[in-house]
């Protein structure tokens, strides 16, 4: 119960902080992007560019 409880709850504060940012005009939604060719799980840098 406590574990559905905390996550529920994370997932509001990730909702309420990122529309919040977006009302500001501090944060916009590109999508989901396909990875270019030749692109493989063990391009780390690939990765952090797409979470950053």
């Amino acid at each position: 119960m406590n574990l559905f409880f905390g996550l529920e709850l994370g997932t509001l504060s990730v909702g309420a902080v990122l529309g919040a940012l977006a009302l500001a005009g501090l944060f916009r939604w590109r999508g989901l992007q396909a990875m270019p060719e030749g692109v493989t799980l063990s391009h780390f840098p690939y990765f952090m560019r797409q979470l950053g």
